[in-house]
């Protein structure tokens, strides 16, 4: 069996992510208009995680706002992060973003 690349994985874990957090089932449709959305700066950028990682808010087709990371070296979403998730260097659940946010002060 291959071996799946990081983009295929960062896909699947997107889906998963959004159906857990959000109850939302995304397809390959919906997945790359959210992508569109980003490249054309129709989403809100949120904060600049790390140089390669950046978070945005994006609107779906259902009128949901997700929370996503983005990730620009493979111009693909991470992963779907809970509606709570926050960047202002008190993000309880993420200590990873936490301690990337204070060390970027």
């Amino acid at each position: 069996m291959a071996r799946r690349k990081k983009v295929e994985n960062q896909k699947r874990h997107t889906r998963r992510r959004c159906g857990e957090r959000y109850g939302l089932t995304l397809t390959d449709h919906e997945l790359q208009g959210l992508l569109r959305k980003i490249r054309a700066g129709e989403g809100t950028f949120v904060a600049r995680v790390t140089n390669r990682v950046t978070a945005w808010d994006l609107v779906t087709e259902a009128g949901v706002t997700l929370r996503v990371l983005y990730d620009k070296q493979r111009h693909q979403i991470a992963t779907c992060l809970p509606p709570d998730a926050t960047f202002d260097g008190s993000c309880q659940s993420y200590p990873w973003i936490d301690r990337l946010l204070k060390e970027q002060e």
